[in-house]
């Protein structure tokens, strides 16, 4: 498989996770309930999904990584591999909750918490290191402005839904999809507006 068959196959897999993803929000929306609740088991399904989801939406990092990576500067591209161990980071921790301790209760210290915890913190570094990405392709205009810009709003985005009260899985979906979306539009770099430094 040629690098470009590559980099399309892992955005159309990013671009399909993040529908999957935008589609169930929408439809099922995120109601919470409690374990042996009625609600609980629309809840754990749904939560299950995003955990597969998840997984599955970062290959539009790694098809920009692909895409970029050998043009990027060495900080970019340890931010980039920081956003991406985050993200799995989220996959892991949602996917533990719901399929391993999904029975145990809330309002404890136990493992369903730690694995909260795992994905709280991983979210909350992958929209840092967005931030920080997107700024720095911003300043110095070395990707697609479009790129830099689902970069940077990452963190806010995140920041917004989650204040107004909507689906912690919100953000990732969007950004999956517009990363995916951008790449398939322009499956390959300009290298020479790239100057690769150590």
């Amino acid at each position: 498989m040629t690098g470009q068959a590559k980099l399309g196959l892992l955005a159309a897999v990013g671009l399909c996770a993040g529908l999957v993803a935008a589609v169930s929000i929408a439809v099922v929306g995120d109601t919470f309930g409690y374990p042996g609740s009625p609600d609980y088991r629309t809840y754990e399904t749904f939560n299950r999904l995003m955990a597969g989801a998840l997984l599955f939406e970062a290959a539009s990092l790694m098809a920009f990584y692909l895409r970029d990576g050998p043009v990027l500067r060495l900080v970019d591209r340890t931010l980039v591999v920081a956003i991406l161990v985050a993200w799995l980071g989220m996959a892991a921790g949602t996917a533990a909750e719901f399929w391993l301790f999904s029975d145990l209760p809330y309002s404890q210290v136990n493992l369903r918490s730690t694995s909260f915890s795992l994905f709280s913190l991983s979210s909350l570094l992958v929209g840092l290191a967005s931030l920080a990405l997107g700024l720095r392709f911003l300043l110095r205009r070395r990707t697609d402005r479009a790129i830099a810009l689902a970069f940077t709003l990452f963190l806010p985005l995140d920041i917004a839904l989650f204040v107004a009260g909507q689906s912690i899985f919100g953000t990732p979906a969007a950004f999956s999809i517009a990363l995916a979306i951008f790449i398939l539009a322009r499956p390959a770099t300009n290298a020479s507006q790239h100057k690769s430094a150590a």
